[in-house]
């Protein structure tokens, strides 16, 4: 991509230069803005049952249509809140400023109020807009400014006012296109080592398993192991229970009240800390507990940990 042969100050901090013949505008001279309806419990009697979008729905590049409900309008109402292919769609709430492209993914649809419907003038590509509105909540310039107590809302003053860049109509469309081009590529890549990542999984577990449960000698004789899931074992091997092989100590109980003034505090894992193969140490609590006690929680090299609840048996080795 080669420079521009001039630049000049966008006059947006987190922007930068920008082309010399861009221009930058608010948002409100680029397009329509619509706040989708707020919910009502039962019809007034002249309403009709549709479907509409909430913000769950809204996902980048493309909404999720996996989950429909349904709300009440008038005739009215339907001609203000109806999606067309092209609108942008941004959610007011949750991950505010999140948004993606309407592509007509069902036949007819409306929004409800965690929902704006933004609808570019002629001079205006939607998919260019749109990529915008991407790299604006990468930037996490939404978060920045919406109006915060719990729960962050995009308020449509807040979102009119939001201000982007805007090239020529000719540029613009070569730049979606450009962007459409390259991102369907990327998508093939990630998708293909997603693949290639399962598929090593796959292989990774089969060897495990396979190196625990039938040695390392593809020739030895074999017999039944006695156990349904587990099948034939070589046939100098044993089977035991696990109380016969290790020494198996529960953590300690949360909340317990120790009526002692000699207590210590020290780290300990919980069920988070705990995956697959590893501990996750990026998060780890404080706990107080007697000193006659600290040597029988106590984890040492060689430890296996396992869960007891949440997603049970997930093991990690302590180092």
């Amino acid at each position: 991509m080669k420079r521009y042969p001039q630049y000049k100050d966008s006059g947006v901090n987190w922007l930068g230069d920008i082309p010399e013949h861009w221009e930058v505008k608010k948002l409100k001279y680029i397009a329509q803005i619509v706040l989708g309806k707020m919910l009502q419990g039962n019809s007034s009697g002249n309403d009709y049952l549709k479907p509409y979008l909430r913000s769950a729905n809204i996902q980048w590049n493309k909404p999720d249509v996996s989950d429909i409900k349904q709300m009440w309008l008038t005739k009215n109402e339907m001609n203000s809140y109806l999606v067309k292919s092209k609108d942008i769609l941004v959610s007011e709430g949750g991950e505010v400023g999140r948004a993606c492209i309407w592509n007509n993914e069902i036949e007819e649809c409306y929004i409800q109020n965690s929902v704006h419907k933004i609808t570019c003038t002629q001079k205006y590509s939607a998919f260019y807009i749109y990529y915008q509105f991407y790299i604006i909540g990468q930037k996490g310039y939404f978060e920045s400014i919406v109006n915060r107590v719990s729960i962050g809302h995009l308020t449509r003053e807040k979102l009119i006012n939001i201000k982007f860049i805007i090239p020529p109509l000719s540029e613009q469309k070569k730049i979606a296109c450009f962007l459409d081009s390259k991102l369907e590529e990327i998508d093939k890549f990630i998708s293909n080592k997603q693949r290639l990542i399962e598929l090593l999984k796959e292989q990774k577990t089969a060897i495990i398993n396979r190196a625990v449960t039938k040695g390392l000698n593809p020739h030895a004789p074999m017999k039944p192991s006695g156990i349904e899931w587990l099948g034939d074992i070589p046939a100098h091997w044993e089977t035991l229970p696990l109380k016969h092989i290790a020494k198996i100590q529960t953590g300690v109980t949360l909340g317990k009240s120790y009526i002692t003034a000699s207590l210590e505090t020290r780290p300990y894992l919980r069920v988070a800390n705990v995956q697959d193969g590893y501990l996750d140490l990026s998060d780890i609590k404080n706990i107080d507990l007697p000193k006659n006690e600290v040597n029988r929680y106590i984890l040492k090299a060689g430890d296996v940990l396992m869960t007891e609840g949440g997603d049970v048996d997930k093991l990690g080795r302590g180092y």
